[in-house]
């Protein structure tokens, strides 16, 4: 009888509970959750493209002379654009408008190279000028699906992983990038893959000579995007030896080193055979002093993230927290990845110049940070804080609200044909770049515009909420990893207190420098770069 009742009561233990899609999913591959969020996003960006009319933006910057070389290759057989741009009818299908040459100095080719052009043939030779563009966002997808994937290997939670892949994407600036293929929008997908090789797939693979040649091969394609990319390659191949098994380091050195060099001389080549000389390119006017410039890639609020702040401190806070109290592997490969990304386009711009959209160049590093995104969801899952966990939601709210306003933009404009550029004053191509953006009029219409951070384009404004800005995130970052902080075994308040004075003294000094160097006056950038006067809006 006893051996009766206790069967009868272990029977509903020993049934298998009802299971959920979540936890039925945590079995998958993580490249199957990573595919299909790719693919459901590119059909949405497609569908987005298609069916919402304020989204075909009218194309600007170097894209045209992109599609001019693409279809100089296709129709021409060669890259010789001197007819293509003589010829205003050629262009008609993607910029039926006057075009002015852009090409290598002295010559006719293509000013960048072939890089870009080769790897928009294919959309092109698929759906014509909007394949092409369309590039840009298959390219972003990826990314975003990669996103999901390491979130997924990372969490097994498959709710994460879309939340997550979605956000990767719909946020400022990739989000206006959907169809703007710069070389920095595929240099963000190269740095990502980059980033899971060396933390994922080198460690985890019983053939670490597979993932280190992968990781050659990532890095080799990145001058083919743009010379200065060039500068990165030995960051990266440090990153490889360092990552690779000990006994395998040798000849990781070597294979790798091969790899990049080869690399870089194919690229050489190929200039060489387009009569073009890498020494002729120039630089524009230097826009600020080098502080303004690396914090305004970070904080500016047209060039930098500003307005991403309310999304990137949760993925700070937790790449903090790595460092600090591990896993470091890839904390330590995102940090390098980014300061290397930053440092380069820092000196790119103090030493060259040149203007560019909103947002662009940050894209180069973006999507790294955005990885501890996942990781930091997983933490304040497993172990509830009220304080952080509303932070958080504040912050997703924040960027949510961002990217609504957008949106809502873009709608007014294409059903009421109310003009969304009435308080922001942007011109109307570009709208998704700059909007919520520096040349925004919207804040300057609430009369803050002159309290946000505009460190490169104009004479560092902004310079407090900056700092404000950096005491936030330091504090919030802080109030993450308090939890750690209290249960170390070693002290860290004594490091963390002598952290805090030096970060505040970094600032103070930067601050220092900022407003003894900043241009009084506002200087004429325009007149510098094209011997014109600024128009209506071209100045913030």
């Amino acid at each position: 009888m006893e051996k009766c009742a206790a069967s009868i009561i272990a029977f509903p233990m020993r049934t298998s509970p009802v299971e959920t899609p979540e936890h039925a999913a945590r079995s998958w591959p993580s490249w199957i959750v990573g595919a299909t969020v790719t693919a459901l996003l590119f059909a949405l960006a497609s569908g987005m493209w298609t069916w919402i009319p304020f989204w075909r933006q009218t194309i600007t910057g170097d894209i045209p002379h992109y599609l001019v070389a693409v279809q100089s290759l296709l129709e021409d057989g060669d890259f010789d654009l001197a007819d293509n741009y003589a010829d205003d009818a050629r262009r008609a299908a993607y910029y039926p408008a006057p075009l002015g040459p852009q090409t290598a100095p002295g010559t006719t080719r293509p000013y960048r190279g072939a890089g870009i052009p080769l790897l928009l043939t294919p959309g092109w030779l698929v759906a014509g000028p909007p394949g092409a563009l369309g590039v840009a966002a298959l390219a972003l997808c990826v990314a975003s699906g990669l996103l999901a994937g390491l979130a997924f290997h990372q969490t097994r939670r498959l709710s994460i992983a879309l939340v997550i892949g979605a956000v990767a994407l719909f946020n400022l600036p990739a989000l206006g990038y959907l169809h703007f293929p710069y070389p920095d929008v595929f240099s963000g997908v190269i740095h990502l893959a980059l980033f899971a090789v060396l933390t994922r797939a080198i460690p985890a693979s019983r053939r670490p000579i597979a993932g280190i040649i992968a990781a050659a091969l990532l890095s080799a394609v990145l001058p083919w995007l743009h010379q200065k990319f060039t500068a990165l390659l030995p960051f990266h191949w440090a990153l490889i030896i360092l990552w690779s098994p000990r006994e395998r380091r040798a000849t990781a050195a070597i294979i790798s080193g091969v790899i990049l060099l080869l690399g870089v001389v194919a690229y050489l080549v190929h200039l060489e055979l387009l009569g073009i000389d890498p020494r002729s390119y120039g630089g524009d006017a230097r826009l600020a002093p080098w502080p303004q410039i690396a914090f305004g890639l970070l904080f500016d609020r047209q060039f930098g993230l500003f307005y991403q702040f309310p999304l990137l401190a949760l993925a700070v806070a937790e790449l903090a927290r790595q460092i600090l109290f591990g896993p470091r592997r890839a904390a330590f490969t995102a940090l390098a990845l980014i300061a290397s990304a930053w440092g380069l386009h820092t000196w790119y711009w103090y030493w060259f110049g040149g203007l560019s959209p909103a947002g662009r160049h940050t894209l180069n590093f973006l999507f790294v940070l955005l990885a501890f995104l996942a990781p930091f969801a997983q933490r304040c899952s497993e172990r509830p804080r009220i304080i952080p966990i509303t932070v958080a939601l504040i912050l997703l709210a924040l960027h949510v609200a961002q990217i609504t306003a957008v949106l809502w933009q873009g709608l007014l404009h294409m059903t009421l044909n109310i003009h969304p550029y009435l308080f922001i004053g942007v011109p109307e191509p570009d709208w998704l770049q700059y909007p919520y953006w520096g040349r925004a009029k919207l804040f300057d219409h609430f009369g803050i515009g002159d309290y946000l951070p505009s460190l490169i384009f104009i004479e560092g404004k902004g310079l407090r909420t900056l700092m404000a800005t950096l005491t936030l995130l330091l504090l919030f970052t802080l109030c993450h990893c308090w939890p750690q902080v209290r249960q170390a075994r070693r002290p860290l308040r004594p490091a963390l207190i002598a952290g805090a004075a030096v970060w505040i003294g970094i600032l103070s000094v930067v601050y220092w420098d900022m407003r003894t160097h900043r241009v009084r006056e506002p200087r004429d950038f325009f007149v510098e770069l094209w011997g014109r006067p600024p128009s209506a809006f071209d100045r913030p």
